[in-house]
């Protein structure tokens, strides 16, 4: 039972950061190169900088205190980290993946790379034991039954 709701908040997040499109082998190439040129720390930029670029929603804003300083520094890191994977560091893939699949391949390619820094994020022990809190809130009879039905 655990292991069908302990994870349902991980497969939330994956979900809603999956792409549907199929890539060319030139995307592959990029996206692989994306994946390999990035560092755990671009990673952490990137989670800081999704979360202080979220944390301007209304719906969000009372639960963060990020400075609009804080906010102007991680969109530069941000930039920095981008350019340096696209315009230098695979740059050759990028150009391969721009011509032959147009400029929605940075899109897929940024999607992975995203999923991977979220991968980062959540392997931290914190954030799993947070998330794991979600199943001490469901109703775990009602996701038996679930399971039994989905058995048949």
């Amino acid at each position: 039972m655990k292991s069908i709701t302990g994870g349902l908040a991980a497969l939330m997040v994956a979900l809603s950061l999956a792409s549907g499109a199929a890539a060319s082998p030139q995307s592959d190439a990029f996206t692989k190169c994306l994946t390999e040129a990035s560092t755990g720390k671009d990673h952490i930029v990137f989670v800081q900088w999704m979360f202080a670029a979220l944390s301007v929603n209304s719906n969000v804003q009372a639960f963060s205190n990020v400075t609009n300083e804080q906010r102007a520094a991680l969109t530069q890191q941000m930039a920095d980290i981008m350019q340096r994977l696209v315009l230098a560091d695979c740059r050759a893939e990028a150009v391969a993946a721009v011509r032959q699949d147009g400029q929605q391949v940075f899109q897929g390619s940024f999607e992975v790379f995203g999923r991977s820094a979220m991968v980062d994020l959540m392997s931290d022990p914190n954030v799993g034991k947070q998330l794991g809190a979600l199943s001490d809130r469901l109703d775990t009879a009602k996701w038996a039954a679930f399971a039994a039905e989905a058995k048949k």
